[in-house]
């Protein structure tokens, strides 16, 4: 006899639901079986987007602490991030 799969995420957000703009209404009621970290847990795609732009933002500006002039990272074939005196998020 098979073991049955683990079940991933959660099912549908008891009432009343938070009043959140980041989270989305259909995840709430169907719930939410999407492999994401527990803080993202029904939070629509463009809020955890967003989420993930303002902490890399934070640690580039954390980081840009730590180093002498402007730091580079290359994070995909299109996304330059740059920290130095005012980090930022640019696309080629």
């Amino acid at each position: 006899m098979s073991e049955p799969e683990p079940t991933v995420g959660v099912g549908p957000h008891p009432d009343p639901w938070p009043d959140d703009p980041r989270l989305d209404p259909v995840l709430l009621a169907d719930g939410d079986r999407r492999n994401v970290l527990d803080v993202y847990r029904y939070w629509s795609v463009e809020a955890i987007v967003e989420g993930q732009e303002e902490a890399l933002q934070e640690g580039l500006h954390a980081l840009s602490h730590l180093t002498e002039g402007p730091l580079f990272l290359c994070v995909g074939p299109k996304w330059k991030l740059s920290a130095g005196s005012a980090p930022r998020v640019q696309t080629e």
